[in-house]
Order: structure tokens, then C-alpha cells, then sequence
């Protein structure tokens, strides 16, 4: 089941912290989106059944790729994207940062702020380079044991890459790189026109849990990140783009189609 997203995207720093770079969002903007995230998860049925349950106190992390609608290749994939443009990925990859629950306040509020938040007890703490031509289609992540707050929302950070970094085992990890393309990029019957990606900035999201704040103390969660390739490069004019614009729209997109999936 999908499950509706805060369009809350978030410029963060260059690496394991998360530093106060503004991503240029009025304060009204930002807490609109926020109050979204939270009105959608509290909509969102709260009987998830078995499905994402875990032990008391637990939580496990998986991440996730949904490659449907990509055209294979022998070399990568293709797609058309919304502007006409038919894209070939050749090769990519993208160093997921970490992933994190936010806690409420004692009051019941939800924290959230414009930039993503310091890593907690709920953090996956393990970045992974992720391949975007050949993605796992499923990889534990990471678990969490002896949790007892009450958690309101996910966030997600893409942040770059350190020598001691692991990979998917399918990427290739570039050091201080947090995403790398190598791609080709035609309209109609021109020639394709190659394009190399290589940024160290990244971007992060706020995301609803599945079925809404969850109370650890109450019960354990297992949830799953969850990635589309499809779209990936939608809304690019790579005409005009430069590589700068190109890797802050593919961010975007692969942060808009993120969701928080009960396991």
C-alpha cells in the first residue's frame, strides 16, 4: 500500500550532521507541509494487522527499490520522461544516509524543523551507496531494540559518501560523493548527448509512518523504505539543465516517491 507524503524536501549538510542550511521555504510553507504529513498519517488506518508489526521495543529497517515502468537494458535502463525526453542510464548510484523516527513532545506535538533532525535511538545509523541502474530489489537495513518513546514521523537524509561507507554490493562508491550519474539524455530524433552527475550535496524528507505515531512501549514496527526509478527524471529540461540542477531534480524525485512501508 502507498501511503501519502509530506512534500517537505529539505536541503541538509555534507555529511553525518544535519546543519542548519536553509532550503529556501517560507516558515508557513514549512509547517504546512508538516501539519499534511501528520493530518495524512492520522487519517491512514491505525489496524495494520500483522503487517509491519514487530516485537516490543523494536524496530527494523529495510530498503527497497520499485524499478517498474524503467525500460531494461543490456547497459542500465531507459525511460521517456514527462518533458519527452528519453533518458538512458548508464550508470548511478546514490548514498542513502540514514532514516529516523521523530519523537513526540510530552505534550504530543510532533518536533519537526526545516532541516532534518540529528540521528537518534531510532536512526539506521548504516549509509549505503545504492546502485540506481541495478538496484536491490530488498536489503536489511538495520533494527532497533529497547526503544520506549511514542514516534510521530520518518525522515530520510541522501548526504554523500565516506571511504567507509558500504555499498549495496552492485554500486560503486565514490568518496564524498552522495549521488553520481552517468546517462545520456535525446528529444525526438536528435543525437543522444551524454551527461556525467557528480554532487556531494544532499537533501532529506519527512515522511508519515504507516498507520500513524507509533508507542514502542506499546508494540515494534518493521518498515520499509521504499524507492521508484520510474519518474526518476521527470520535470528536467536537460536542454537548460546544468549537472548541479540535474542531481538536485533527481534528489527531488527520488525523495517524492519515497514512502514508509508497514514490512
Amino acid at each position: 500500500m502507498r501511503w501519502a507524503l509530506a512534500l517537505l524536501l529539505v536541503a541538509c549538510d555534507d555529511g553525518a550532521s544535519a546543519g542548519a542550511v536553509d532550503a529556501g521555504r517560507p516558515d508557513a510553507a514549512v509547517d504546512a507541509a508538516v501539519d499534511a504529513a501528520v493530518d495524512a498519517a492520522a487519517d491512514a488506518t491505525a489496524d495494520l494487522g500483522l503487517a509491519g508489526v514487530g516485537p516490543r521495543g523494536t524496530l527494523t529497517w529495510t530498503l527497497a527499490w520499485d524499478a517498474t515502468g524503467v525500460e531494461r537494458e543490456a547497459e542500465g535502463w531507459s525511460a521517456t520522461t514527462d518533458l519527452g525526453y528519453r533518458v538512458h542510464l548508464r550508470d548511478g548510484a546514490v548514498t542513502t544516509w540514514d532514516a529516523a523516527l521523530i519523537a513526540t513532545t510530552a505534550d504530543g506535538a510532533c518536533p519537526v524543523q526545516k532541516n532534518h533532525q540529528d540521528q537518534n535511538e531510532t536512526s539506521a545509523d548504516a549509509p549505503r551507496v545504492e546502485s540506481l541502474v541495478d538496484p536491490l530489489p530488498r536489503d536489511a537495513w538495520a533494527r532497533r531494540t529497547g526503544l520506549l518513546d511514542r514516534y510521530c514521523l520518518g525522515q530520510v537524509a541522501i548526504a554523500r559518501a565516506t571511504e567507509a561507507v558500504a555499498t549495496d554490493g552492485r554500486a560503486e562508491r565514490r568518496d564524498r560523493v552522495a549521488l553520481w550519474l552517468d546517462l545520456t539524455w535525446a528529444r525526438g530524433d536528435e543525437a543522444p548527448t551524454p551527461l556525467a552527475v557528480e554532487v556531494a550535496f544532499g537533501f532529506g524528507v519527512y515522511l508519515p509512518l504507516p498507520g500513524g505515531p507509533v508507542d514502542f512501549q506499546e508494540t515494534g514496527r518493521r518498515l520499509t523504505l521504499v524507492r521508484r526509478l520510474d519518474g526518476l527524471f521527470d520535470g528536467i529540461d536537460f536542454a537548460s539543465a546544468t549537472p548541479d540542477d540535474v542531481a538536485r531534480d533527481v534528489m527531488r524525485a527520488l525523495l517524492a516517491s519515497a514512502t514508509l512501508a508497514p514490512e
